[in-house]
């Protein structure tokens, strides 16, 4: 793994404010998703925490430059191409089923 260390005041408010503004941006849309709408209540829960953790991790890579967890290459692939985040963690979940 890499190196921990602890954020500052300034850090920790600007990753806060980017990981909220991909995860609310996100959040929203999937109100709009069909697949959701019929999704039962753990799975729906399953998309939104992926599109939480993953909004955490890259919000964190970005701001410090640093590489993205392996968990979350695909995701990250993913929302290079074009294709949004809401829509990558329902098509993944719904897949689990």
């Amino acid at each position: 793994g890499g190196t921990t260390r602890n954020l500052t005041a300034k850090e920790r408010n600007e990753w806060q404010k980017l990981s909220g503004e991909k995860i609310e941006e996100n959040v929203k849309e999937l109100s709009k998703n069909k697949k959701y709408q019929q999704m039962s209540d753990e799975d729906k829960a399953q998309v939104i925490n992926g599109i939480v953790n993953y909004s955490f991790a890259k919000s964190k890579s970005e701001l410090f430059d640093t590489q993205i967890s392996t968990m979350y290459k695909t995701a990250a692939k993913k929302e290079e191409q074009g294709i949004p985040l809401y829509d990558y963690y329902v098509d993944r979940v719904s897949k689990r089923r």
